[in-house]
């Protein structure tokens, strides 16, 4: 897996001028970590074998959802001319405006300002376009042909005052009479999920998070859960409401080490924690389950979002070293704790280790997501 860029500061868009530039990079250009950053440093986390993953979305009004196993991902068409400089018919004529606009380019062309306005306005993705000229005379010079460099909206709506640039912002195209890309219907699945474990390791710590087993349960200590929550941005699609996401993860556990889950989760709540036999601590009839506990990183809108804390700063283009301090402080992923449930089938030992029989668990748990997020979860 790669990434480009890993930082800003990169020959294709010079050096930025203020820290949040909408830039590709992983990582600002004062070494602030952007979600993506944090993103790969979870990922390092992952192990050298997949297991089975069955998620369920829970919409609400619209029920419940069933994915399908390991990975659930969806994609939109969305229509677009084939050729960029055809007429937009109808569409408003673009705004002139003195000045650059921040961020990278998403297209390169040399075209007139109406044939720039006609692609511009095709692209879902394109707020404006920007040429270097001496404003207000570039606005009118309708048959030059300029290097225009087109922008998102996030770059439209962040100018650059450059007096050497000109500008131009566009509206929306009308509806193409062509037939357009099928619309998302509203019981799609938006959740991607995959689940890894690590089936090398013997340095496995405290097993089912119960205060440590001996390093019986390698899987389970090191599995590791990763779930995306990915929204279509467009316009005329409305962005989705939160969703809770009930996950169950397949994996293997040994049998003292189950016990001791059950022993804590005992603890925990004052309950007497799962059947037990005298034996090997677990209850040998029929399917149980046993309370504990997993671990949630997330990453959203809200959290390991340096973007926002730099917005209530008020968006300063060179934050002071203190401010560079809480930014990067504010882009670290925080783990929380929430309650999940191993269930098992005492019956279903399915292999030996070190003197210990290891049988089937389904971790289960349920994780409430912001759209365009990213969560991991440990156990």
């Amino acid at each position: 897996m790669s990434w480009w860029t890993f930082s800003d500061i990169f020959e294709e868009e010079g050096f930025p001028t203020v820290e949040f530039t909408n830039i590709y990079g992983l990582m600002t250009k004062s070494g602030i970590p952007k979600p993506g950053w944090r993103g790969f440093q979870l990922l390092a986390g992952a192990g050298d074998k997949r297991v089975p993953v069955t998620v369920k979305e829970h919409k609400g009004g619209d029920g419940v959802v069933d994915e399908e196993p390991h990975i659930a991902t969806t994609a939109y068409q969305h229509s677009r001319s084939s050729s960029a400089e055809s007429a937009a018919v109808g569409a408003p004529p673009p705004t002139c405006l003195q000045g650059g606009m921040q961020g990278g380019d998403i297209h390169v062309a040399n075209m007139t300002i109406a044939a720039a306005a006609a692609w511009c306005t095709k692209d879902s993705k394109c707020g404006g376009f920007v040429a270097t000229g001496q404003y207000p005379t570039s606005c009118s010079a309708a048959s030059t042909v300029y290097e225009m460099h087109f922008k998102d909206t996030w770059g439209a709506a962040h100018p650059d005052a450059d007096p050497m640039l000109t500008s131009w912002t566009v509206g929306s195209a009308p509806p193409s009479p062509s037939p357009p890309g099928p619309a998302p219907p509203s019981n799609v699945p938006l959740i991607s999920a995959f689940a890894t474990v690590n089936s090398t390791s013997t340095d496995v710590g405290a097993g089912a998070g119960a205060g440590g087993s001996g390093g019986r349960s390698p899987l389970l200590s090191t599995l590791r859960l990763y779930l995306g929550f990915w929204s279509v941005v467009a316009s005329g699609i409305a962005p989705p409401a939160n969703r809770t996401i009930s996950v169950t993860v397949a994996t293997t556990m040994s049998l003292p080490d189950l016990a001791a889950a059950a022993a804590a989760a005992a603890a925990t709540t004052g309950g007497d924690g799962a059947v037990v036999d005298g034996v090997d601590g677990v209850d040998g009839v029929g399917v149980n389950s046993v309370a504990t506990t997993a671990t949630v990183w997330r990453i959203d809108s809200l959290n390991a979002s340096p973007l926002a804390a730099w917005e209530a700063m008020g968006s300063p283009a060179v934050p002071s070293k203190e401010q560079l301090a809480s930014l990067i402080a504010a882009s670290v992923v925080h783990p929380e704790k929430v309650g999940a449930t191993l269930t098992y089938n005492r019956e279903t030992t399915v292999a030996h280790m070190d003197g210990d029989h290891m049988v089937e668990v389904a971790a289960t748990l349920s994780v409430e997501m912001m759209p365009n997020a990213a969560v991991m979860v440990t156990f």
